[in-house]
Order: structure tokens, then C-alpha cells, then sequence
């Protein structure tokens, strides 16, 4: 459990444990926990989650279609996107370390490669569990506590959740008005996955309001805690800054693989489509959600008028670069750094 004491409270967070090791306990149990079966049920809705949008992205393509279109791509993009998106993530690392700054100082360099271990994370764990995974790893490195370390990373999320929100609804009223409809049923669409799946782990563990209550309790205080040292001018003025030079890069990258995979996107609608699935990743499906990701990217790019076939074709390497790139970074950190994370730190975080 760990206890950190800030200018006039104690926080008590029991689902951020200080110490990896299990009750001795745990050893001898032979049935599983209500924790493990919430477990193992939230790991296969997120499964069931990307299978269900996967088969209805399959649904409005043609797979003769679809290996046409593979043979027009221009693999140069890919390199070309590539590396766009090693810029994207270092910029985020340098956003991170300036989060950081008002409780330790460190390299960029070291920051960039811990965000990427937690992409590596992400990658292979439901939920984004990766995030928690970083911020692990990066208290126990860095020696703070994990609670502001935790409330840098609830800001990232907040920043990113504004900044994407802003320019999906700009770049809808300047040139894309048309997609309202389809936005709005993908909104409902992904407020009803959300609602079903909490009341399905509430039935599954009756427990599970008041845990989350005290979870959103203890984000807030975390926040809390570390804000008032992030609101200086100067302090906003990079968060805004580095939040918007990673969407920009982002939304080079999709350009780069679109006209490579010949979509004549204009930027406003690589714009929208970035932050729209970008957006999609907050739905709790699988592994690096897949299956959302591909279904709102090809939703929208047939909305545009452009065909499913090469849209699906440019959005899954969209998708597989934003993923891959920072996972094999996060791979060669890890290993370099001796920071990767074992079993029974991912098992305290589920």
C-alpha cells in the first residue's frame, strides 16, 4: 500500500502497492480471488471488444481489393513515417521530463526511454495498463514517490483528451460537417461499450463502485498535488507547446502513409482522423487497442469518400508504426536499462 504524505493530508493508495511481493498467503491459495476472476473477465472483454469491431471493419472490405491495394503502396512512406514517429515520441519524453521538473530532475533521454517501455507495456496489456506500468518503473528509477509521478501522467492524459477534443471539433466545423452524424453514433457507440462493461464488472465483483470511487478519489488528490507547481506561465506554455508539436507530427505521419497509400487526405481530415482515433484508445478494448482503432479510422476515411479497401490498408500501418516503433524503442530501453517489467508487477496492476 503506499502512503504519501502531502502538505496537510495522507493518501492511501492500497491498488499502488510499494512492495511487488504477494502475501505469503497468495502461495497457498487454491481457488482464485474475486480480484483475479475481475481479472481475467475485464482481460476478455477488451478481447471480445477488438474481435466484435475487428469482424465489423472485415465487413466493408474486399479482401481481392484489398491485396490490389497493397501492391500500390509506396514502401518509402513507411520508413519516412517511421521516423516522424521516433521525433513524436522523444517530443512527448522531453513533455514528460518538463511534468517532471518540479520533483526530479532528469535526462530527456531517460524519460523518452521510459515512456517508451511503457508503449512496450501498452502493446501487450488491455486498458493501458502501461501507463501504471511507467509510472512503476519511473518512481522506483527516478526515487520519488509514486503519486506525483502519477499525477504527471494523469496530466498528460488531460492535455492530450483537450487538446484532441479541441481539434476534432475544429477541424469538424471548418471542413468536415458532414461527419457529425457518424461521430455521433461513434460516440454513442463507445459511451454504451463503456457502460455495459461497468456494469458487468460491477455484477462480477459488487465491489467494484467503491474501488473505483476511491480510485478516482486518490487520481484527483494526486493531481491535486502536483498542479499547483505546473500552472506557471512558463510551465503551460511548454505542456501546450510539446502537447500540439507530437499532434502535429502525428497527423505528418498519417499524411505521409495516406499518400503513400494513395489518399489524397487534406489536412483537416488527417487531423480529425488522428484525434479521433486517437480518442478511440480511452475505449477499453485489447491489447493496443486493435479493433477499435481500425474500425473508426476506416469509418471515417469512407465517410471522406475515399475507399474502404486502401483506408483500412493505410490506418492498420498507421496504426502498427504508432504502436511498433515505440515498443521496439521500449524493448532496447528496457533491456539497456534494466527496467523491464516482470510478472508480478503487472499482476499488482491488474
Amino acid at each position: 500500500m503506499v502512503q504519501w504524505r502531502g502538505a496537510d493530508r495522507e493518501i492511501s493508495m492500497p491498488w499502488i502497492s510499494d512492495s511487488l511481493e504477494p502475501p505469503h498467503v497468495v502461495a497457498t491459495q487454491t481457488m482464485p480471488t474475486p480480484r483475479h476472476v475481475g481479472r481475467y473477465w475485464r482481460t476478455l472483454a477488451g478481447l471480445v471488444i477488438s474481435a466484435f469491431f475487428l469482424w465489423l471493419t472485415a465487413q466493408s472490405v474486399d479482401m481481392g481489393a484489398l491485396r490490389a491495394a497493397l501492391g500500390d503502396v509506396a514502401w518509402p512512406a513507411i520508413f519516412v513515417a517511421g521516423a516522424i514517429a521516433v521525433a513524436e515520441v522523444t517530443v512527448r519524453g522531453w513533455r514528460w521530463r518538463r511534468l517532471l521538473a518540479p520533483i526530479v530532475d532528469v535526462p530527456t533521454v531517460t524519460t523518452t526511454a521510459y515512456l517508451c517501455i511503457g508503449h512496450l507495456a501498452n502493446a501487450i496489456l488491455p486498458a493501458r495498463l502501461g501507463d501504471l506500468v511507467r509510472m512503476h518503473l519511473a518512481a522506483r528509477r527516478f526515487g520519488v514517490a509514486r503519486l506525483p509521478t502519477l499525477g504527471t501522467l494523469v496530466i498528460e492524459r488531460i492535455s492530450d483528451a483537450g487538446f484532441l477534443a479541441v481539434v476534432v471539433a475544429t477541424s469538424v466545423l471548418l471542413g468536415n460537417r458532414d461527419l457529425v452524424p457518424l461521430l455521433v453514433r461513434i460516440g454513442v457507440v463507445g459511451v454504451a461499450v463503456l457502460t455495459i462493461l461497468g456494469a458487468l464488472m460491477w455484477m462480477i465483483r459488487g465491489s467494484a463502485v467503491a474501488r473505483w470511487r476511491r480510485r478516482v478519489r486518490d487520481l484527483a488528490l494526486a493531481l491535486m498535488e502536483v498542479a499547483p507547481a505546473l500552472v506557471k506561465p512558463r510551465n503551460l506554455a511548454a505542456l501546450a507547446g510539446a502537447t500540439a508539436a507530437s499532434f502535429v507530427l502525428a497527423t505528418a505521419h498519417f499524411m505521409v502513409l495516406a499518400q503513400g497509400g494513395g489518399l489524397a487526405v487534406s489536412p483537416f481530415q488527417a487531423a480529425l482522423l488522428v484525434g479521433a482515433v486517437t480518442l478511440s484508445t480511452a475505449i477499453p478494448a485489447g491489447p493496443a487497442s486493435i479493433g477499435t482503432f481500425e474500425f473508426i479510422g476506416v469509418a471515417l476515411l469512407t465517410s471522406m469518400g475515399f475507399s474502404a479497401e486502401p483506408s483500412l490498408l493505410v490506418v492498420v500501418v498507421f496504426h502498427a508504426i504508432a504502436v511498433l516503433v515505440p515498443a521496439g524503442l521500449g524493448l532496447v530501453a528496457g533491456w539497456w536499462m534494466h527496467a523491464m517489467p516482470d510478472r508480478r508487477l503487472v499482476d499488482e496492476l491488474r
